[in-house]
């Protein structure tokens, strides 16, 4: 799968906080890795809404948390 290269700076902020804002399992629930708020955060949200509007599908913005780890 090819992920999509952000062109425009708009883009290129979204794929960050997409990267940055995502889920990680609490004893209470997913919450945001960055604010620990419930996942989905809304920068998480906005960021997602973002890239689908730039014309990302959802396994290439899926493909930009590409962490490594226990993570769940």
């Amino acid at each position: 799968m090819n992920t999509p290269q952000p062109v425009r700076p708009g883009e290129v902020a979204a794929a960050h906080a997409v990267r940055t804002h995502c889920a990680i399992d609490y004893p209470n629930g997913p919450r945001c890795l960055n604010c620990h708020a419930r996942f989905p955060c809304d920068t998480h949200v906005a960021a997602v809404e973002l890239l689908l509007d730039a014309g990302w599908d959802d396994d290439a913005i899926m493909a930009l948390d590409a962490r490594t780890g226990p993570w769940s």
